[in-house]
């Protein structure tokens, strides 16, 4: 900031004012360091081994005038069947290292970096380290001007309609409730038929007997025209002994059926 004195006339007096002159200085950059983070940040969580070389490129393009004679940083040049990436230009370059050039340093920029060779992306996570080693002749690669292109934009995410999968849910969910309607259901006429078989137990063993002897009785029950199941069978519908039977079995059996199923049966 520098000063003058200003003559200002005020009727027959002259004053002297002070005049200020504001020299702004040269706006600070960032440092190599920092502008390698700040395009590292424009990317992916893993990047390319393309999406690595641009990182560098541009970065060694940002700073290439930081020293005299330009360029001041660049590019490792990969050896022969090295990991690299083959610029437009034809150059291959390493993946991970930033090369200054004014310092004589080789920088190892990149934890797990891309491998152009295996074609796997990595995670490039930025280290600056502070005792770079010295750069050995003939590997210094000059940077190329971006491109400009950064990285590839993401497609938009697809909408999907989850309209069919309410619906099938809401059917699965009335399935399941009616399989639990339906065990519950059966928990408690499993519960009434072995009430009702416990209180109707001596009836239905004493038929059971009476039926067991009439069909292995030795000459059938009484005026049975024949021996065995046949001539059961003929008793049991055409004598009035047989038919009473079979009224009383079917008197019980209609008395058993609505206790079991828990509703009223009409005949």
């Amino acid at each position: 900031m520098r000063g003058r004195l200003t003559p200002r006339r005020r009727g027959d007096w002259w004053v002297w004012l002070p005049l200020v002159v504001v020299v702004a200085g040269p706006v600070q950059a960032q440092t190599v360091e920092e502008t390698l983070r700040t395009e590292r940040q424009k990317y992916a969580a893993t990047i390319t081994p393309a999406e690595a070389h641009a990182i560098l490129n541009t970065t060694a393009w940002v700073h290439r005038f930081d020293c005299a004679p330009p360029p001041c940083w660049g590019l490792h040049r990969a050896p022969p069947g090295g990991n690299g990436f083959v610029r437009p230009d034809g150059n291959k370059v390493r993946n991970d290292i930033l090369v200054g050039i004014g310092a004589g340093r080789i920088y190892d920029v990149f934890i797990d970096g891309p491998d152009s060779n295996a074609g796997t992306n990595g995670r490039a996570e930025v280290t600056w380290p502070a005792n770079p080693p010295v750069m050995a002749d003939g590997v210094f690669v000059p940077p190329l001007p971006p491109t400009g292109g950064g990285p590839a934009p993401q497609p938009d995410p697809v909408p999907v309609d989850l309209g069919p999968i309410r619906t099938a849910l809401r059917k699965l969910e009335g399935d399941v409730q009616a399989l639990t309607d339906l065990s519950a259901w059966l928990e408690s006429r499993q519960e009434t038929s072995e009430r009702v078989i416990g209180e109707h137990g001596t009836a239905i063993n004493q038929l059971g007997e009476k039926v067991a002897a009439l069909e292995t009785a030795p000459g059938g029950p009484p005026a049975v025209p024949g021996k065995g199941l046949a001539g059961f069978a003929s008793w049991l519908f055409t004598s009035k002994e047989g038919i009473a039977t079979l009224a009383g079995v079917g008197a019980l059996v209609g008395a058993l059926i609505p206790k079991l199923v828990g509703e009223p049966v009409t005949p």
